[in-house]
């Protein structure tokens, strides 16, 4: 996850591997990952392809960066990507835009990758929200106010919940997208 090098430095990391595939971890040697065709071993992900070779890979992601490393330990064949972004709501993309990297870069038509749903969905539902209360302070008495300031809240809360619901724990919110703590706070 840590990005301390430029892609140059990352490429050269993925061309030692695949130039080296013996300093791998060796696949006997990986735990599971949860998946049949997934393992683990000395922070590389380990995935068996419907090839039947290995592909040793690793992705991270720091505020305002995502990486990617992939290499085939059977082919020699790999990847090293870099982006200058990041956030929980684009990693499944991220992750599946490295991954069309590799595949390309294998000489297999790339996966397509479906855009995140909740990346989309979460700022149009903000800016209803903040349409809804500023139509309210203008056209508001104090009493509808109030209960408009309640429904709204309910909302966010709704939202808040739908987005943990999926998987993200609260506390990406502050880490990974700032700016969206700060526009609901405020």
């Amino acid at each position: 996850g840590y990005t301390c090098g430029s892609i140059v430095d990352l490429g050269k990391f993925a061309a030692f591997y695949a130039a080296n595939p013996h300093e791998l971890p060796a696949a006997h040697e990986a735990v599971s990952a949860g998946h049949p065709n997934n393992s683990y071993a000395d922070g590389w992900r380990i995935m068996a392809e419907p090839d039947g070779t290995l592909t040793y890979w690793h992705t991270g992601t720091v505020p305002g960066y995502f990486s990617g490393i992939y290499v085939n330990a059977d082919t020699g064949d790999g990847a090293a990507v870099l982006f200058n972004s990041s956030g929980f709501l684009h990693e499944q993309e991220l992750a599946g835009l490295t991954r069309a990297a590799y595949e390309q870069a294998r000489g297999i038509e790339p996966s397509p990758v479906p855009p995140s749903v909740v990346a989309d969905a979460l700022p149009i539902m903000l800016l209803v929200v903040g349409c809804a209360v500023a139509l309210l302070a203008v056209l508001g008495t104090p009493r509808r106010v109030a209960v408009w300031a309640a429904a709204l809240l309910l909302l966010l809360i709704g939202v808040g919940g739908a987005v943990i619901a999926a998987g993200y724990p609260l506390r990406y919110f502050w880490l990974w997208e700032p700016g969206l703590v700060i526009g609901v706070g405020t």
